[in-house]
């Protein structure tokens, strides 16, 4: 069954299909892998429908039984079903031609933004299932090959993880439809076999970019490294014993508190048995607007230039120049992870890679790396561009999408409204067609942090936060009723919309804060659907929608990643008209009928993509397009 066919958007096929639950067996090498060339399948072991378990041990591709019962499910089921994708996808069938569902992805739906475990073992406990067998588990977790374990034992596991999944899958899919929360396990669904065609594809580095870039940042941290020294008379900037002295002893810093005067400190350590001082990021920054003394000031300011110049080396560049010097190809590969983020937006990690020129592996997080590196990424191909499809202010739509704010749609609607310079002129006091380029690059970081409950900093932030709230009054007062509802449900539950759950255990204070995780809940209620509605169901619809659709018409398309509420590829340029035509289709008309077909959801405002593409990643020509619902009616 096509995952977009009609079926499946109306959830019939989940609710009334004939599904295949299967599992593989492989080696271990990084996991089982399906990338790792030295992996194979052991063995597989199915259930098709009401049908008893079957496996077969051995070469997979001889299972024709198996291949058989693959081609006529309606949907497959799988935990982590990722990992099957990848298999399948390397034994020459393509994941993206059948609809999934994964037990693992379900049940990180029912969590909400709950912490659970969320592999077999637990969530089959959680149902009252049984767990793994104890000894096949402690040889997995020891890092002994399937390929090696006793063969009965491997076959008898393997059959009762396809038998519990089953009925896993089942008791899911019955909590799911009756909360109203299988679409949103769809659109999880939909989305992990287009993630493994990304992670086969990998990123191209450009190599003399990369060397430019490593040379020029590692001389900067040099200088940076020596102006330290000197300020400091030579303490270590790494070691947090030392800068905690130097900035609360020999510079004479206080100490940030909580609202009732509490030093907010790290553990308690041998050498700090009251807990460690505070000298992280956040601590640094706002250490720097209490800086009294030119010492004081000249420290913070060389702290934070080390810092982040040591982080770009240290984090990205030495693994960049690690990937050019030693991997032919230029090449490295990521994961993207779902089942990690509370608000369900998508996470990555990268995969470690050992080089001879430094002493430990290395990696970076695949798809979330710093702005000024992109242009380090290029085509693989010459006759081939990168392409950056990014959804324009695509949270604040939502926002006003959320809060029925009129003040926020006409803003979206006026072409002449820039809501950084909005920004940059409340903060500056002078009119708007004052504000200079620069002034309003500096406004960005604080435009929509009263989204998000921001309400203090300086005076002039925080008159423009109250600005803010009073313009967009409509969807403040929205995110007002999500915290009342949460204080006034017994679960501290907020239902959104589109059927997602989120919680709050919470406590009040005995100023009556309510407070969770050692925070004021009302930033978190604030933001978690506007950035769930976005980023967690949106982008993937569309990245869906055009992976699919690309796929379709045959375009030369590499999908290579996928950042927030952006879609990056490789498009050959005979292609480049094509697709383009295919994202403003993808991020504008899809992404409205899917949100009414599955989640029956009227989407009013409109949606905007930009489109850059050229040689390298966010470098070339730019094109903007806006999609306004009633005009394509």
């Amino acid at each position: 069954m096509h995952p977009l066919s009609k079926r499946a958007l109306s959830l019939e096929a989940y609710r009334h299909g004939s599904p295949l639950i299967f599992d593989f067996e492989t080696t271990n090498l990084e996991k089982g892998s399906a990338l790792n060339p030295d992996n194979h399948v052991v063995m597989v072991a199915w259930k098709a429908n009401r049908h008893p378990v079957q496996h077969f041990y051995g070469n997979i591709l001889d299972c024709s039984d198996f291949w058989a019962a693959l081609d006529t499910a309606d949907f497959l089921v799988a935990q982590n079903a990722k990992f099957e994708a990848h298999w399948l996808r390397r034994l020459g069938v393509d994941p993206t031609d059948y609809l999934w569902f994964d037990t693992f992805l379900a049940e990180y739906v029912l969590a909400g933004n709950r912490f659970r475990k969320l592999d077999l073992g637990a969530i089959a406990s959680r149902y009252g299932y049984r767990a793994k067998d104890q000894l096949i588990d402690t040889m997995m977790k020891v890092g002994i090959c399937p390929s090696e374990m006793p063969k009965r034992r491997l076959i008898a596991r393997c059959r009762r993880d396809t038998y519990t999944t089953a009925r896993i899958h089942r008791r899911q899919l019955t909590a799911l439809h009756g909360s109203g929360r299988l679409g949103v396990a769809l659109t999880r669904c939909l989305t992990a076999p287009v993630l493994t065609q990304i992670e086969t594809e990998g990123m191209c580095l450009d190599g003399a970019r990369v060397h430019e870039t490593y040379a020029e940042t590692a001389k900067r941290l040099a200088v940076a490294r020596s102006r330290l020294d000197h300020a400091t008379g030579g303490i270590n900037p790494r070691s947090t014993d030392q800068v905690a002295e130097y900035l609360y002893g020999t510079l004479g810093f206080r100490e940030p508190t909580d609202s009732k005067g509490n030093r907010l400190r790290n553990k308690p350590s041998k050498r700090w048995p009251g807990g460690k001082p505070k000298t992280d990021k956040q601590t640094m920054d706002a250490l720097r607007g209490r800086a009294t003394s030119r010492k004081q000031k000249e420290y913070i300011d060389l702290r934070q230039e080390f810092g982040s110049l040591n982080a770009a080396v240290t984090k990205n560049l030495e693994f960049f120049k690690g990937v050019v010097d030693e991997r032919d190809n230029c090449t490295f590969y990521g994961t993207i992870r779902q089942g990690v983020a509370r608000t369900h937006r998508l996470t990555s990690n990268g995969v470690p890679q050992s080089f001879a020129q430094f002493p430990k592996p290395k990696s970076v997080q695949f798809h979330n790396m710093p702005r000024a590196f992109k242009r380090l990424f290029k085509a693989r191909d010459k006759e081939w561009v990168m392409v950056e499809a990014d959804a324009s202010q695509l949270e604040f739509r939502v926002a006003v999408f959320l809060g029925k704010d009129r003040q926020g749609l006409a803003d979206i609607m006026d072409e002449s409204f820039d809501a950084h310079k909005y920004t940059a002129s409340v903060l500056l006091g002078k009119p708007a067609s004052e504000i200079c380029k620069s002034e309003r690059q500096d406004a960005k970081a604080d435009t929509f942090k009263p989204l998000y409950g921001g309400t203090q900093g300086t005076d002039a932030q925080e008159r423009y936060y109250a600005t803010f709230q009073s313009r967009y009054h409509e969807l403040h007062e929205e995110q007002k009723l999500w915290v009342n509802e949460v204080l006034s449900h017994s679960k501290g539950m907020l239902k959104t919309a589109w059927g997602m759950r989120f919680y709050w255990k919470f406590h009040l204070t005995a100023y009556g804060t309510p407070m969770w995780g050692g925070k004021s809940i009302e930033p978190s209620v604030f933001n978690y659907p506007v950035q769930s509605l976005a980023t967690a169901e949106i982008i993937p619809i569309a990245l869906v929608y055009l992976y699919y659709r690309t796929k379709k018409a045959g375009l030369r398309v590499r999908f290579v990643n996928t950042v927030h509420d952006s879609v990056i590829a490789e498009v050959h340029r005979g292609d480049l008209a094509d697709y383009t035509d295919l994202v403003r289709l993808a991020f504008g008309a899809d992404i409205v009928q899917y949100l009414k077909t599955v989640y029956d959801l009227e989407f009013n405002v409109p949606l905007g993509v930009e489109i850059v593409a050229g040689q390298h990643w966010s470098e070339g020509t730019e094109e903007q397009y806006e999609y306004h619902q009633e005009s394509h009616d």
